[in-house]
């Protein structure tokens, strides 16, 4: 397991539109973690936890595309991902 560091996301308003908003990163902190395994089919052990895998272009074209709404944890995830894997 790589630690590639913490989510700690305190915004409250979208400047955007000076409305408060609930985040997220005011009642969590977050650990950004990767696992390697040379497992064929990873999956998750409950029936409600819902995973969805991205490629890394897939997450960035979200995450940077306008009029799509990427949840702020997965952009501030994206530069430490890129980094892992060395991805321009």
């Amino acid at each position: 397991m790589n630690i590639l560091g913490y989510i700690n996301d305190d915004a409250q308003r979208d400047e955007d539109t000076k409305v408060e908003r609930v985040s997220i990163g005011r009642v969590h902190f977050g650990i950004l973690y990767l696992l390697d395994t040379d497992a064929k089919e990873v999956k998750p052990n409950k029936e409600s936890t819902i995973v969805v895998a991205k490629k890394l272009s897939e997450l960035e074209e979200l995450c940077l595309t306008s009029g799509v709404e990427a949840e702020e944890w997965s952009r501030i995830a994206l530069q430490p991902l890129k980094k892992y894997f060395n991805y321009v």
